[in-house]
């Protein structure tokens, strides 16, 4: 897997959303449990925060991990 970069493009308050890859433009699920943060006790990324992820093939659906 290739590190990837992007952007925090939606969050919601049920602890997911949706990040954007700043190379392919396309839009890569994400849930709270996949966050790798320095304070854990409350994950949540705010639209348009910088993120580095993996992405994951998941039943026919991308998804970010960690």
């Amino acid at each position: 897997m290739t590190r990837r970069s992007g952007t925090c493009v939606r969050w919601t308050e049920k602890g997911f959303g949706f990040v954007e890859d700043s190379e392919s433009k396309e839009q890569v699920f994400v849930h709270f449990s996949e966050l790798t943060m320095e304070n854990d006790a409350f994950k949540a990324l705010a639209e348009g925060t910088a993120v580095e992820f993996d992405v994951e093939d998941q039943n026919g659906k991308k998804r970010a991990k960690g």
